[in-house]
C-alpha cells in the first residue's frame, strides 16, 4: 500500500470530501436502477439522501458554517420523519431504516 494514502499536510479534509462525493454518487446511481426497476420510492430516497452527501462533500470549512449545518441537518431530520410516515405502508426493512437513520440524526 506504498503512495495509497493522503499526505497530511496538504488538507486533513480532502479524504472526507472524496469519501462523501463517492457515497453520494453510489446512492445516486442505486437511486437510478431502483428508478429502471419501477421502485419510484425507494429511487426518490436514494437520490436525495446522495444529495445529501453530496452537499456534505462541498464543505471545506466546517468551523464557519457550523449554524448552517445545523439548520441543514434540521432540515433533513424533518424530511427523514416524513419519510418515515410515508414508508410505513410499505415494509418492514425500510421502516426500520428510517427509524435508524433518524436516531442517527
Amino acid at each position: 500500500m506504498a503512495g495509497a494514502t493522503i499526505p497530511i499536510s496538504t488538507s486533513p479534509y480532502i479524504a472526507m470530501a472524496l469519501a462523501l462525493f463517492y457515497d453520494g454518487l453510489i446512492q445516486f446511481l442505486a437511486g437510478l436502477f431502483e428508478l429502471i426497476l419501477g421502485n419510484n420510492f425507494h429511487a426518490f430516497i436514494f437520490c436525495s439522501y446522495a444529495s445529501t452527501f453530496n452537499f456534505l462533500s462541498g464543505i471545506i470549512d466546517t468551523s464557519v458554517q457550523y449554524k448552517a449545518l445545523d439548520v441543514f441537518h434540521v432540515g433533513w431530520t424533518i424530511f427523514t420523519l416524513a419519510m418515515l410516515i410515508a414508508s410505513i405502508r410499505t415494509n418492514v426493512a425500510l421502516i426500520l431504516f428510517f427509524f435508524f437513520f433518524f436516531d442517527v440524526n
